[in-house]
């Protein structure tokens, strides 16, 4: 018994279904053969269509206006089936709200149970490959990070490398987020056609604007928002590969640490007590020198009256003397910097050392108690020295006694007593004036009225003393920088007072006369002696760079007549000392003592590590705690501009799979794929073969046709519209969800 519907197409005839229950086939007999089993789950049926190879004449559908039969399309030829395999139709299975009518079950199929594992995977693995994508994306995130963690504030090594690695992590990361976010899209998509009536156009739009967004059409963004918003989040993803990566950058830093040093020398002063120079030591093939030079009164071992005496500083002493001051700085021994710290390194260090040191005072007098060699009248404005400098007063006299070649006496003994003897150590006094405006123009002459209110006049002296020293050592880019840190003045080197103007008529060339006699010391204590004599002749070389003035004629041009005015004590400006001269005098004696690390071959050359043993010119000598650094490329990682990217992108993922879950309930618990099976089983609606699905060369389909509405859901056997009060109703006769034509929602 036929009945009729008037679709848009036309009238199709509908054809009573054969059977609706499902007949055993061999399996040999059908080409083509769809069969799923029976199933009862909750309330709901599942049954199948087995489509079989059949001589019965009752077709799907009748030929509609001389339509031959067939699946979709509007040519018999291009069907997927042929025309001459005729199907005895079952009926179509679809998950649903409503189950179709209960079937006679196959005896030949054993039904499945909704507890069974096969069930539960069949239908949970879908949803669960969505959830495995995102937590997959989430642990190459953390795993990104943990990455660069682990670089951050290390030496930038294989930059390309691990710039590839952090590009790899980002990439498996944006790649499986995105995995998640595309399969939440398609249940949208599926949801938004069964919500929806929607032209060819905005179908063919959703369908494609994960891979082309050239085809986004209005009415998709309008009717399909949250699936559109879902394509968004994958068109942007990207970003994901070109931010995080950056995230890791490579920036300059200097790296300090504490270890230890090798070739670390310090001074000690206690070999030259001991040293004789007739049995000079040899270190490294290079004989070891004293800082003093001795006279001797007898080339006879055996003489008992033979003793040595003092007789002036070590030529090597006075030319690392005179760098010292002309450098205006400590001299280094030659790459002592890469002897030290290594090469490409710098490093520092701090030693200590007793040794001779100048403690200067500031003299509150006027200079005209007779106590000091001169007065502040004597300096500008009331006098002509700008600078003016007496260190020779007590100084020791290289002639002591008339003498042949090597001092020896020319008279026989007994000689003077106080032959060789050390009276006292000069005390060295200065007075000077600075301009009270340091930058103010310098006065032309004493006529200038400025004259007499813009200097300040200072004295002060310098008294030598036995010294305790810390200094830190600094190498820099192979330069070395050297600073005293602390100076301990512990006791006079002579504890005796200068007497001017009174002689010493004691039968030698040296007329010094001091006070106590019983202190001076003399050449029969030989170890106190030589080691005095090391110190008088470093404060020897003091005393020789700082004596003597800097006068201002009347016209104001100054003349020097002082090595002074070479070191860093005198500004080359206006020729007059520096504000702070007595601590420059200070630092100048200091700069003097530290030169004599840069030659080894002194006798007060020690290891840092074992003062008591000489260092010599060895190399490799023992370790010495200090602090090395290097300017080097570091990996900068910043923790939070990764996280912020990754963050968002993870918190649009789990948007997407709240959606893409919301969308499988909308589906009937469908999780919807986009196979080609898929497609096809959901575009068999009979009456999609009213719809012109020619193309032109281009692959536009005629004018007029994109805006043909289709629909999406359970469609009646051979109808082209919709039936049931919703999208998804069912029926004795339903076919499944499929697209359909349809002119309203």
């Amino acid at each position: 018994m036929a009945h009729g519907h008037e679709g848009e197409a036309g009238s199709y005839p509908l054809k009573h279904v054969e059977a609706l229950q499902i007949q055993p086939v061999q399996p040999a007999a059908s080409p083509l053969r769809r069969r799923e089993s029976a199933m009862k789950d909750s309330g709901s049926q599942f049954t199948t269509l087995d489509l079989q190879e059949s001589n019965s004449s009752s077709p799907l559908v009748d030929k509609p206006n001389g339509h031959e039969n067939h699946f979709r399309g509007p040519s018999r030829k291009n069907s997927l089936v042929s025309v001459e395999t005729k199907y005895k139709p079952i009926t179509y299975g679809f998950w649903g709200p409503r189950s179709p009518p209960s079937l006679s079950p196959d005896p030949n199929q054993t039904a499945n149970t909704g507890g069974s594992f096969k069930n539960w995977w069949g239908w949970w693995h879908p949803m669960f490959l969505m959830y495995l994508f995102f937590v997959f994306g989430v642990v190459a995130a953390f795993g990104h990070h943990i990455f660069y963690a682990s670089l951050h504030g290390t030496e930038a090594v294989d930059q390309f490398q691990k710039s590839r690695y952090g590009a790899a992590l980002s990439f498996v990361a944006k790649a499986s987020l995105m995995a998640s976010v595309i399969l939440a899209f398609r249940q949208q998509m599926w949801a938004t056609f069964r919500r929806n009536s929607l032209s060819i156009d905005a179908i063919d739009s959703i369908f494609a604007v994960i891979e082309d967004l050239t085809v986004v059409r209005w009415e998709s963004l309008k009717t399909a928002k949250v699936a559109m918003f879902l394509a968004f989040i994958v068109w942007v993803s990207p970003l994901t590969v070109i931010l995080t990566p950056g995230t890791l950058t490579v920036v300059p830093s200097v790296v300090t640490n504490s270890t230890h040093c090798t070739n670390v020398r310090t001074l000690n002063f206690e070999p030259e007590a001991t040293y004789d120079w007739r049995f000079p030591e040899e270190f490294g093939g290079l004989i070891e020198r004293s800082l003093s030079l001795f006279n001797t009164t007898s080339f006879n071992d055996r003489d008992p009256n033979r003793f040595d005496y003092y007789t002036g500083a070590a030529s090597p002493l006075s030319l690392a003397a005179t760098l010292a001051a002309y450098t205006q700085s400590p001299i280094a021994k030659k790459d002592v910097a890469i002897d030290i710290c290594g090469a490409g390194w710098n490093c520092s260090y701090e030693i200590s050392f007793v040794g001779p040191g100048y403690k200067c005072l500031e003299y509150l007098g006027n200079g005209e108690d007779g106590y000091a060699p001169f007065s502040k009248k004597d300096i500008i404005p009331q006098g002509t020295f700008g600078y003016l400098a007496n260190a020779g007063q007590g100084e020791y006299s290289p002639t002591q006694i008339d003498a042949d070649i090597g001092g020896i006496p020319k008279s026989p003994p007994p000689w003077s007593p106080y032959l060789g003897a050390f009276r006292t150590e000069p005390i060295i006094w200065i007075g000077y004036a600075t301009l009270k405006d340091q930058n103010s123009t310098f006065p032309h002459n004493s006529s200038d009225p400025r004259w007499a209110t813009a200097f300040d006049t200072s004295m002060f002296s310098c008294t030598h003393h036995t010294t305790e020293y810390t200094v830190n050592f600094n190498y820099s880019s192979g330069l070395q920088k050297a600073k005293v840190t602390n100076r301990k003045f512990l006791a006079p080197i002579m504890n005796t007072t200068f007497l001017p103007n009174v002689d010493a008529n004691d039968g030698t060339k040296d007329n010094v006369s001091a006070v106590p006699v019983e202190d001076y010391l003399f050449p029969q204590n030989t170890n106190k002696y030589r080691l005095t004599a090391a110190y008088h002749s470093l404060g020897l070389q003091l005393r020789n760079q700082l004596n003597g003035t800097v006068n201002f004629t009347e016209s104001g041009i100054p003349i020097s007549n002082t090595q002074a005015a070479e070191t860093k004590l005198i500004n080359p400006v206006g020729f007059l000392p520096i504000p702070n001269l007595m601590q420059g005098v200070q630092n100048l004696y200091e700069d003097i003592i530290i030169s004599l690390l840069s030659n080894p071959q002194f006798l007060v050359v020690a290891w840092a590590a074992n003062p008591n043993n000489r260092s010599g010119t060895f190399a490799d000598g023992p370790s010495w705690p200090c602090q090395k650094s290097r300017n080097l490329n570091i990996f900068h990682y910043q923790v939070l501009d990764l996280w912020l990217v990754y963050g968002v992108f993870i918190l649009l993922s789990i948007t997407a799979i709240i959606f893409g879950l919301k969308a499988v309930q909308q589906n009937q618990g469908h999780f919807k794929k986009n196979r080609f099976s898929a497609i096809v089983a959901a575009t068999r609606g009979p009456d999609l073969d009213s719809v012109d699905w020619t193309t032109d060369t281009h692959g536009r389909m005629a004018k007029g046709v994109g805006q043909t509405k289709l629909g999406y859901g359970i469609a009646r056997q051979g109808v082209g519209e919709r039936r049931g009060s919703y999208v998804g109703s069912g029926g004795d006769d339903g076919l499944g969800e499929m697209f359909y034509r349809c002119e309203v929602d």
